[in-house]
């Protein structure tokens, strides 16, 4: 308080009026000043009184101008430095940076801090405003910045970091207009140019002030910038780039060499909080992580959870690849250094998932490229997630703790390609897997071009991968001295895998158990090219070689640059074959012996891949692209979706429901249209006459599609249309949890993500770590090798295996219940059992084919086992 204002004081019984100015004023400051001093005795006078000038609340600020400086901040002469706060005061005390206090709230105009300050509240970059730092700004706990649409941060070379010891800042939060293209003047905008953001609880999020609108906009772009010991770096939601036209595009947002990192002096556990990722993304587009490195070094982070992720979506595209000078103009793949320009990979290393990815939208892309992985138990990992590409990277193996390098669960449309997949020394443990493909439907998927070396599994299959004469297929891959190279367990790949014009071509080398191990799966076709190399070691029974394919050419299917509308005629023009093809072959009936039937599925089988091929390539395109046709995309989907229709009444009778019709539905839903997508959903039981299976699978996607449009509406601050997972509560949460343990379909891993995204109940990925079951000799079992009665160690007995309408189960001890379950984990009937006998027979005509796991409960305990339904 400054000498000469008037003040009042009740002394006794009056107030008098000669207690003023200096006098007032000390016993308050007094007061502070023993506060200060009890906070941290080892103060001197001089230092308590600089903490007190620094930290006083500038009042009334449209009345007083705090525009002098003063030796510890603003200053002005009727209030001085203003009204001391003690609590801001107590807590520099206690070990806050000693920087200049910033006194002003708001940032109007051009401003630059060139030299440390220590911000106490919220600072607030209005529209219009550009804040320049270069130096170091520390903020109090509760402080944080946030940018106004049309606003700037720039932080050239200077750090934002926390003011006081062991206690985190909130961060930063650049708004931006959900409605509105990503004009400067439209979007909040940070820049980071060798910046470092440290010890934040989210560094920075694409938010709103308000917390419970989880819709976005601003730009981010940083480059050569280090994020280290946040709890998240780098938080993205829900926001659609577009063009004049109102045509989606990539968000501009991008991330360019730079460093996420966390480690052992990280101030987590003493904010009460834990590592979750680097780097958040929701419905978000486009954005770019170009040679980043992103490492988590804590050295006792031994759980799942303090391991963390590098990269967590739901419903997002972006793109993880290299920084690339010189790209060569003849080979789109190629890239090369220019002057003191390098090359720089991204990396990941030390997650428990680096990269994890879900999605319950139809039309996003991701591309990881180029990137290094180790010290994961996971790599990449994508959970119902379709449209990626995983291609030139190196997944380093060696360590205790890694599982698979990349994980595909319930996913489609990806692109696996010239990875390497490697391990130092080759252990025996089945439990490390390069990549794990989980029920990817009946469509035609490819793992292609990829090294495997001394790993003790290069790649197994397990769940549905393959239709009637589509499905998984593996191609021109590399394996040296692996364990088992290609293993299917339990499930379904495309049942020819090469055909006599190109043969397959995986190379093995070096084998140590068997190239391709068939553990309770179907038989399969391998064609190949007559080459030592080509010649699968020790396969299962159910594997019949062809050695007499012409060579498989290996060309690259991603170094090319494709065109979406001219390849949509190509394929109905394929379509049209491949109608032709299945009418001759069904004309010609069923008669194994025909030579010329064989002939026609092959050809079929052939089409349907290069179908697949082409297709991929023109949606990955369409999606990559800056700006994405969504029209063009609906119209592929139209397309694969409607030869399948054609195809399931030409036969007259079809299995499943194919995803592109999904996909179809889940872009509608994107663009808000769900009366577009309700009619299409509630057509497909009726086009496609789905099988059992099929049919339990469309009833829990469309539980999952009521949920969705049950919250779904249109966010009043920003009116875009959006589904709002997280605004799910109660009864609401409840029934996603019942289509999350309905059973492992597409619907059901949905489901899954959705609850830990958004609400952190999360279930454990068992289809990603299945236990490995080389068969009764060690190279696993198929339908004819099954073809006898069935035992196990409990006693167990199945016969015949396999059956057609009866299936007789005798055991050592009496049953009580017999349950069968389809390879989708649906119980498809039950029998309870009463009596002593030891032998039951179950009716099981009305089974569809295939493969069916048997559940049998004894007096003794429950026994397992699984026939096959011709």
């Amino acid at each position: 308080m400054k000498q000469g204002q008037l003040h009042y004081s009740y002394i006794g019984d009056k107030y008098v009026s000669n207690f003023d100015g200096t006098s007032a004023a000390t016993p308050h400051v007094a007061g502070v000043a023993a506060l200060v001093l009890s906070a941290n005795p080892n103060l001197s006078g001089r230092k308590v009184k600089e903490i007190i000038e620094r930290t006083c609340t500038k009042v009334r600020q449209d009345i007083y101008d705090y525009d002098s400086i003063a030796p510890h901040g603003a200053w002005d002469y009727q209030m001085g430095y203003g009204l001391v706060n003690a609590y801001q005061a107590v807590l520099m005390a206690q070990g806050c940076k000693d920087y200049p206090y910033c006194t002003i709230d708001t940032i109007r105009g051009n401003v630059t801090w060139s030299n440390p300050i220590t911000v106490g509240e919220t600072l607030v970059i209005d529209s219009l405003a550009t804040l320049t730092v270069t130096d170091t700004v520390a903020f109090y706990s509760t402080a944080r910045i946030i940018v106004r649409p049309g606003g700037a941060l720039i932080v050239n070379g200077g750090t934002l970091t926390n003011a006081c010891d062991g206690e985190m800042w909130e961060g930063i939060i650049v708004e931006g207009d959900a409605n509105q293209r990503q004009y400067t003047s439209k979007q909040g905008r940070v820049i980071l140019t060798n910046a470092t953001i440290e010890n934040a609880h989210t560094a920075i999020s694409t938010h709103t002030a308000n917390d419970s609108i989880w819709v976005g906009g601003g730009i981010v772009q940083a480059t050569n910038t280090l994020f280290r010991n946040n709890r998240c770096s780098a938080e993205f939601l829900e926001y659609e780039n577009h063009t004049s036209g109102n045509v989606a595009s990539d968000n501009i947002s991008h991330f360019t060499r730079c460093t996420f990192t966390i480690n052992d002096d990280n101030l987590l556990a003493a904010n009460g909080t834990c590592f979750e990722e680097h780097v958040s993304l929701y419905k978000v587009r486009g954005v770019k992580f170009n040679g980043c490195a992103f490492r988590n070094e804590v050295t006792t982070a031994t759980t799942d959870s303090a391991r963390g992720r590098a990269i967590y979506s739901e419903g997002a595209g972006y793109y993880a690849k290299r920084v690339c000078p010189v790209l060569s103009h003849s080979d789109p793949c190629g890239c090369f250094a220019s002057g003191s320009d390098t090359v720089t990979r991204c990396s990941f290393e030390g997650f428990f998932e680096a990269v994890s990815a879900a999605n319950t939208y139809g039309n996003y892309y991701i591309t990881i490229d180029n990137c290094d992985f180790s010290r994961n138990n996971g790599g990449v990992r994508l959970a119902a997630a379709d449209n990626v590409r995983v291609s030139f990277c190196n997944f380093n193996l060696s360590d205790s703790a890694s599982y698979y390098g990349a994980g595909f669960s319930n996913s489609t449309g990806y692109t696996v390609e010239s990875n390497t997949f490697h391990r130092d020394v080759y252990t025996g443990n089945t439990n490390l897997r390069g990549i794990v493909i989980f029920s990817s439907g009946s469509s035609n998927n490819v793992i292609r071009k990829n090294n495997f070396n001394t790993i003790d599994i290069g790649c197994l299959a397990s769940g549905v991968n393959a239709g009637e004469t589509e499905g998984l297929h593996f191609q021109c891959n590399n394996y040296t001295g692996c364990g088992y190279d290609i293993g299917v367990l339990i499930g379904l790949i495309r049942s020819q895998q090469g055909s006599s014009t190109a043969g397959a071509d995986n190379n093995f080398t070096g084998t140590q158990s068997s190239s391709i191990a068939l553990s309770y799966a179907n038989s399969i076709a391998y064609y190949y090219s007559n080459s030592a190399s080509h010649t699968p070691t020790n396969p299962s029974s159910g594997v019949t070689s062809h050695n007499d394919a012409d060579v498989n050419s290996c060309l690259s299917s991603i170094c090319w640059e494709p065109q979406p509308i001219e390849l949509l005629s190509q394929y109905q023009g394929m379509a049209e074959e491949l109608l032709t093809l299945s009418d001759a072959i069904a004309n010609r009936g069923d008669d194994p012996q025909d030579a010329e039937t064989d002939t026609l599925k092959m050809e079929l089988s052939d089409l349907s891949a290069a179908m697949g091929d082409l297709s991929r390539a023109a949606i990955h395109a369409i999606l990559s692209d800056t700006v994405v046709d969504m029209e063009l995309l609906k119209e592929w989907y139209r397309t694969i979706a409607g030869t399948s229709h054609e195809m399931s009444l030409q036969q007259g009778q079809y299995t499943d429901i194919p995803v592109a019709a999904y996909q179809l539905a889940e872009v509608y839903s994107t663009e808000g249209n769900y009366a577009a997508a309700a009619a299409l959903l509630q057509s497909l039981p009726q086009q496609f006459n789905p099988d059992e299976a099929a049919r339990h699978e469309y009833e829990n996607y469309m539980n999952l599609q009521r949920l969705r449009e049950s919250v779904a509406g249109r966010d009043t601050s920003h009116n875009v249309p959006t589904a709002n997972w997280y605004r799910m509560a109660g009864a609401e949460i409840a029934d996603m949890q019942q289509v999350a343990e309905y059973d492992n379909g597409r619907a059901a891993r949905m489901a899954k993500e959705i609850l830990c995204f958004f609400h952190h109940i999360c279930y454990e990925d068992e289809p990603l770590l299945p236990e490995w079951d080389g068969g009764a000799d060690g190279r696993g079992l198929h339908r004819d090798a099954m073809n006898r009665v069935s035992t196990n160690a409990t006693g167990l007995r199945i016969h015949p295996n396999p059956a057609n309408t009866t299936l007789t189960v005798e055991t050592d001890s009496p049953v009580r219940e017999i349950a069968v379950y389809d390879m989708a984990g649906h119980a498809v009937m039950v029998e309870t059992c009463h009596g002593a006998s030891l032998q039951q027979i179950i009716n099981i005509a009305s089974l569809h084919s295939g493969i069916y796991l048997l559940r049998v409960e004894t007096d003794s305990g429950v026994e397992t086992g699984r026939f096959v339904k011709n």
